[in-house]
């Protein structure tokens, strides 16, 4: 997974590679994100989860970022953004966990114990 890269209009783009072979991305909209096949194709994030889940498992760590930032929008982004992806990764079961509770990644205390310093004045 590459750290959020700026794009021209501003907005972020993560690509979520699998052995050095691009696999997905997501881009930042105005309500979250959208997320695209390594070819191009947009994914459908309103797919029931039991769909989701049978993706390669390539496509996990994707779909962990995608329901933060579906639920949570630019606010997801700006932490995912400062906290650090390395960091999401390690703890996306954390927060994933704490989404479910409706408790924000921000506020997740599991979650940013998990990431550590990473998390602070985020």
């Amino acid at each position: 997974m590459s750290s959020p890269t700026p794009l021209p209009d501003r907005r972020r783009k993560i690509n979520f590679y699998s052995n050095g072979v691009l696999d997905s991305s997501a881009i930042e909209t105005e309500d979250g994100a959208t997320f695209f096949e390594a070819d191009g194709t947009e994914v459908d994030l309103n797919e029931i989860d039991e769909i989701l889940s049978k993706r390669v498992s390539k496509w996990r760590l994707a779909i962990k970022f995608a329901k933060l930032i579906a639920k949570y929008g630019k606010k997801a982004w700006n932490y995912i953004y400062c906290v650090g992806t390395s960091a999401m990764r390690k703890c996306g079961d954390e927060y994933l966990g704490c989404s479910a509770s409706g408790i924000p990644p921000w506020k997740c205390v599991e979650g940013i114990v998990c990431v550590g310093a990473a998390a602070k004045g985020c």
